[in-house]
């Protein structure tokens, strides 16, 4: 690549605008914009222009139309191939550097592709970023031609004003003090443009927006409230979801416009992962974790508790991606919270709860299993697997989560007789559980077993003595 932009001074002047023209285009239209010497070439295009072997007029309308022509490219690649180019193995090399970018994306709109023409990483991904967020072409176009127009005239006249004063100092100087000279001018350049953009990425990843009360950081984290507790996260695991994820995330959207969702997707072979990160693209309220395995819905809860406890959100719901669990219900339990509970269950089995399309052997299933784990364990809970429940931070903080090694529903079962035992305040509300319409169940004779193995033990060891009894000093469940 250095020996193209060497022969930019031996090319003959249509070919040197076509080397420049070139390497700008391709630098945001194929996303690598950021291995690519566009800006090189054009600062040395500048350069040749001084020196009169290319005209600086010329040169600057190939390089804007090159650029402009280069992203709207980008743009459209991004539109059609962006979560698949997202999870390159080119990208995932520069992952804390793309997070920055969609967090820039998401908090700017058309101004980060604006801005970002002026970084070389954010010139090679920002257009790909706008088309796969389905940014308006327009609104694109607009902030597009403008970065591209100031970047090409300001880089070219720059390598125009550099030329001119070289051969002023060489006229002065002689050839080897004017080298010497500008090589020193150069590398204070450098080295000044890489502070700036280091500071510029960090301030758009860590921007605070005072006037609407929102902290936006790198993962897209917000300030919000919600009835006297600051803030929700809405954590779904998914595994092969793809059929649900994208319905599930609009009717929480719609449900509670202020809580967050976090997508865990295990590697999911369906796409489910790279239609989350389409969506978190297109709204700052949604963010994706990606882990490399499946390994089990508390596994997965583990993580987004994780997740949520380290960015000090304040409620951390747990919510299925299957549709199962409506968001339209999710304020109920987030009021119980509000309300001072520390653990809200979105019970089935209290009075107004209810399921839908369920099939008896379920529902007996079901009930029989609380019943059991009512005698084994002593919990006044009527729905101890209900997987639709809201956590205070706080209770979440004080239970000894790393020693939880349960990974199918019974790890509903390990987190409520954990609350229950260390004496927070649990509240059970009604819901109504639907069954699934798209997409397989992963309900299986092996999840059932574990639980009953495991509730077994569990009450063996309360009653031979081996752990504490279940604390006498807990506030009473109640039924909301």
């Amino acid at each position: 690549m250095n020996a193209l932009i060497q022969n930019l001074f031996v090319l003959p002047a249509p070919l040197a605008y076509g080397l420049i023209a070139a390497l700008v285009f391709a630098e945001a239209a194929l996303m690598v914009g950021f291995v690519l010497p566009g800006e090189t070439a054009v600062f040395l295009g500048g350069v040749l222009a001084a020196s009169g072997h290319i005209s600086l007029t010329a040169l600057l309308a190939v390089v804007v139309v090159a650029a402009i022509v280069g992203d709207t490219v980008g743009y459209e690649v991004g539109r059609r191939l962006g979560p698949r180019l997202l999870g390159s193995k080119l990208l995932r090399q520069h992952t804390e550097r793309l997070e920055a970018a969609q967090a820039s994306m998401r908090g700017r709109g058309g101004w980060a592709v604006f801005f970002g023409r002026f970084t070389a990483f954010l010139r090679a991904v920002m257009p790909g970023l706008a088309g796969a967020s389905r940014m308006r072409y327009r609104t694109f176009v607009l902030f597009n031609a403008a970065g591209g127009i100031l970047w090409g005239v300001g880089v070219s006249i720059l390598g125009y004003l550099a030329g001119t004063s070289f051969s002023r100092v060489e006229h002065s100087l002689g050839v080897a003090s004017a080298a010497i000279t500008v090589v020193f001018v150069m590398v204070v350049v450098f080295l000044w443009h890489r502070r700036r953009r280091g500071a510029r990425l960090t301030g758009e990843a860590l921007e605070t927006d005072d006037s609407d009360g929102r902290h936006d950081t790198a993962l897209g984290v917000a300030k919000r409230e919600y009835r006297g507790v600051d803030r929700a996260l809405v954590i779904i695991p998914t595994y092969n979801e793809a059929g649900n994820i994208e319905v599930i995330v609009d009717r929480v959207r719609d449900s509670v416009p202020s809580a967050d969702i976090l997508v865990v997707d295990d590697n999911s072979p369906d796409g489910t992962g790279q239609i989350a990160d389409a969506l978190a693209l297109r709204d700052g309220h949604v963010m994706v974790l990606h882990r490399a395995d499946k390994a089990g819905l508390g596994a997965a809860y583990l993580a987004g508790f994780a997740w949520g406890i380290g960015r000090a959100y304040d409620m951390l719901v747990e919510m299925d991606a299957d549709g199962s669990h409506r968001p339209e219900e999710l304020p109920r339990l987030l009021d119980g919270i509000a309300s001072g509970a520390d653990l809200v269950i979105g019970s089935r089995w209290v009075e107004g709860g209810k399921t839908v399309e369920w099939p008896r052997w379920r529902m007996l299933l079901s009930r029989g299993g609380n019943a059991y784990i009512r005698l084994a364990l002593g919990l006044e809970i009527h729905d101890a697997t209900a997987g639709y429940r809201a956590f205070r931070r706080s209770a979440l903080e004080s239970l000894q989560l790393a020693d939880v090694d349960s990974h199918g529903y019974c790890f509903q079962v390990d987190l409520t007789r954990r609350v229950v035992a260390a004496g927070f305040n649990v509240s059970e509300v009604p819901i109504t559980f639907a069954d699934r319409t798209v997409g397989e169940s992963k309900m299986s004779g092996a999840i059932v077993g574990e639980a009953l193995w495991r509730v077994t033990v569990w009450g063996l060891r309360r009653r031979l003595g081996l752990q504490g009894r279940v604390s006498p000093r807990r506030a009473a469940v109640r039924v909301s």
